[in-house]
């Protein structure tokens, strides 16, 4: 029997804002040292611009929406 196609692994949109979220809640709640702020902080903000970036590539009609259909949400792999 041939191997069955595996599925790879991938990340969504909402994986992504899931994770601001995380951040978000988690500095909220003093995680994180001042020391670790810099480094946390610059991650979130590229996070928050790669959401924006891709919602705004979305169809006119889908960015209206609040959540990406199943199909446009995965992160591109190029």
């Amino acid at each position: 029997m041939e191997n069955q196609e595996q599925q790879q692994p991938g990340i969504t949109l909402n994986d992504i804002g899931g994770a601001v979220q995380a951040i978000d809640v988690a500095v909220s709640r003093g995680a994180f040292r001042a020391s670790e702020a810099a480094g946390v902080g610059m991650l979130y903000n590229k996070l928050v611009e790669f959401l924006k970036a891709n919602q705004q590539e979305a169809p006119a009609n889908v960015a209206q929406s609040e959540a990406p259909p199943a199909d446009k949400d995965t992160a591109p792999a190029e």
